[in-house]
């Protein structure tokens, strides 16, 4: 897997989108809370509008800066080389058409749920917000339901990118990052900890050796009762025994 994919920014607000079928559920429900009061079509123009235009501008003119979390956003001068190469290629022309058919993909669930929005009309919690209130919290769980689609959209390129072309990809400029990408709170040096990669060992080549050290051969220390002389038994000879006083 490319360096690019490691990083644990991308993988954290891909989660994102386990959020939006909620999202589209408290939409249908705010759908379903009275009968409409405009032309069919004006709704839906209206919730279209306020639900998708704000997110998509904004993945176009200032994309959503992907290294922060809640009310913390990491520094442009403590971002790495492989991060500022994951803000470069969310700023391609890739990354835009790629929004745009998310954005029309949820203006299709959201004229489903307006079609299914009667049947919900009985379990609704919104019944006596009235029309109104229900389209001011459709529109607001639309609106939460682009962010959620359209940042992790923006992630899947990174992670669908060719990971031979991490050389390639050019290194953003840290001083156009805070005019360039949109994000909200404050700026810290340090928000998620630093991921260790273990790299693996490099294969041999084809015809390479490699020299492995060998223990040095230990002789073992010749004992006392060890004898360099042959202990091949000498015949017996029998001896007269001599009377050594006389």
């Amino acid at each position: 897997m490319g360096a690019l994919r490691q990083d644990p920014y991308l993988w954290l607000h891909l989660t994102g989108l386990a959020v939006v079928p909620l999202l589209l559920d408290i939409c249908l429900a705010g759908l379903a809370t009275a009968d409409p009061v405009l032309p069919v079509g004006l709704e839906m123009a209206l919730l279209s509008l306020v639900g998708t235009l704000p997110i998509l501008w904004m993945q176009w003119q200032r994309p959503f800066y992907i290294f922060s979390l809640g009310l913390v956003a990491l520094e442009p001068a403590a971002l790495t080389p492989t991060q500022r190469q994951i803000l470069s290629l969310m700023r391609s022309q890739w990354v835009r058409a790629a929004t745009l058919g998310g954005a029309g993909l949820l203006v299709l669930i959201l004229w489903q749920l307006y079609r299914m929005a009667p049947l919900a009309a009985t379990t609704t919690p919104f019944v006596g917000m009235g029309r109104p209130g229900g389209l001011v919290i459709a529109g607001i769980a639309f609106l939460a339901a682009n962010l959620f689609t359209q940042v992790p959209i923006m992630v899947l390129w990174v992670l669908l990118a060719n990971p031979s072309r991490d050389q390639a990809v050019p290194f953003y400029p840290t001083d156009r990052v805070k005019s360039d990408f949109w994000s909200v709170g404050f700026w810290v040096k340090r928000i998620l900890p630093e991921l260790q990669v273990s790299v693996p060992e490099p294969e041999l080549q084809p015809g390479a050796t490699t020299i492995v050290p060998q223990p040095e051969s230990q002789v073992p220390a010749a004992s006392c009762n060890d004898s360099p002389l042959d202990e091949t038994p000498l015949p017996y000879e029998e001896v007269e025994p001599q009377d050594f006083w006389d």
